[in-house]
């Protein structure tokens, strides 16, 4: 009889294992970056949570970037995503391989529509992609998709791209040197300063630069930066631009990523930066993303539960069942062995 019950409870054992990778393979990852001084993000938090109560195989995930380890992830987020034009606005929600950045009335229909569809789990998504391996999500889906069946249009000669601040040494003799200097007439300097002063050159330089940053899957924002070819550089010596315009002016770079990012996104990112700046100056203007108009219309709903979603849900859920049996089989085993005692 005691075998019996040892092979019952290795079948249910086995049964438990497979339902649980079951679970774990049907579960749908949303992962929501906030601000803990980010009013919407609080209230995004409560609608999120209000939401996932009728979802027990919802997985949440909150990340703050108000510290340097959560600022990172979400950047990584930013890369595999391609976000440009949201880069760093918070509150931020990945389900799968979609993204809502922002607070806006109806966020929480929108959250739910993710939710259903990723009903059968987001395993393999971009989310969790890059959520446990940043590094191969960023590296082979831009070297896949990103600058796949793109060809650049325009001059053939030698394309130098350069962003900067207007409070940078470095970058103020670079700018001097690029200036001053005779370079022919292939070689072609395009210089995005980011903190120029006027609001519509500094919306477009800074699109352009996060675009930039995308493509080479750079994270950190130190200027001076150079993109020539498929090649990224930071900081300024004398001597570079003349060795790297006799370096590259030898190598084929028209059809090289940065000419890529250039020439996918000047025209889009300067109409953007002219709307974006009637916006910012107080006219009636929308632009996408249209949350940053919602934010004068939020509201708290008192009524909302904030009681996370745990892995204790998974006792009631209906693929936990066998965990019940198991437990009344463990009893009758229990008894069975200590009446034979």
């Amino acid at each position: 009889m005691r075998i019996v019950y040892t092979i019952l409870f290795c079948m249910l054992a086995l049964t438990i294992t497979a339902n649980i990778s079951s679970a774990s393979n049907n579960s749908i990852n949303i992962y929501l970056f906030k601000s803990d001084t980010c009013s919407p993000c609080n209230i995004t938090e409560k609608i999120l949570y209000e939401k996932i109560q009728s979802y027990p195989n919802v997985d949440l995930h909150f990340i703050t970037i108000d510290n340097k380890q959560g600022y990172s992830q979400y950047q990584d987020f930013g890369i595999a995503y391609n976000m440009i034009n949201e880069a760093s606005s918070v509150p931020a929600i990945f389900i799968g391989n979609d993204y809502i950045v922002g607070y806006k009335d109806g966020i929480g229909n929108d959250i739910e529509e993710l939710i259903k569809k990723y009903q059968n789990g987001t395993s393999g998504t971009k989310g969790d992609m890059v959520f446990t391996a940043p590094e191969l999500i960023t590296k082979q889906w831009f070297s896949e998709n990103y600058l796949k069946d793109v060809v650049v249009q325009g001059n053939t000669g030698l394309n130098i791209y350069v962003f900067y601040t207007s409070f940078c040494g470095p970058c103020a003799d670079l700018v001097n040197h690029i200036n001053s200097g005779k370079w022919g007439e292939n070689v072609h300097f395009y210089l995005f300063n980011v903190s120029s002063g006027n609001i519509t050159d500094e919306i477009y330089a800074d699109r352009m630069n996060t675009a930039f940053l995308n493509a080479f899957v750079i994270k950190d924002r130190v200027y001076p930066q150079i993109f020539v070819g498929d090649d990224f550089y930071k900081g300024y010596e004398p001597s570079m631009l003349e060795k790297m315009v006799e370096y590259y002016s030898s190598n084929l770079t028209q059809n090289s990523r940065s000419n890529v990012v250039f020439g996918r996104y000047s025209d889009e990112f300067k109409s953007y930066a002219k709307t974006r700046a009637l916006l910012e100056k107080g006219t009636n203007i929308t632009v996408k993303p249209t949350h940053k108009n919602d934010q004068n219309e939020l509201f708290i709903d008192t009524n909302v539960k904030t009681t996370p979603n745990t892995m204790g849900s998974l006792l009631t859920s209906s693929k936990s069942i066998p965990l019940w049996i198991l437990m009344m089989l463990s009893i009758v085993y229990l008894l069975y062995k200590r009446i034979r005692t």
